[in-house]
């Protein structure tokens, strides 16, 4: 996995970074240290997923949002895959994830959790 943006905090603090070792099955948690995503907890999100896995996602299955993880279980903040989130109307947590889900064309899922820390 590759990330890139000015709100990324990650050990080598280039300006993309590749995150070894992602496994996309049904737990895709970056682990702490790795990577982590920095954002005011007043203004607009706005998201542009681009997702690869060889040409294999099946676009029609992509979802993605915030999230709280409590024990397996995740709670999404806020409406999913919405195109922008206000983030001063939502209850945020110190600590929650950004998420997304996809399949591929046979079903096989992808999960892919990365930490997000609100200032």
């Amino acid at each position: 996995m590759f990330a890139k943006g000015s709100h990324l905090t990650h050990p080598a603090q280039d300006s993309e970074i590749q995150v070894p070792d992602v496994l996309l099955g049904s737990a895709g948690k970056i682990a702490d240290g790795k990577l982590s995503i920095h954002l005011p907890r007043k203004g607009t999100l706005k998201f542009a997923p681009v997702v690869s896995d060889n040409d294999q996602v099946d676009m029609k299955t992509l979802q993605y949002g915030l999230a709280t993880l409590e024990g397996t279980v995740l709670k999404p903040l806020g409406e999913a895959s919405a195109p922008t989130i206000d983030l001063g109307k939502l209850s945020l947590p110190a600590r929650a994830w950004l998420l997304v889900v996809a399949k591929d064309p046979t079903g096989n899922e992808g999960k892919l959790l990365i930490p997000v820390l609100f200032h």
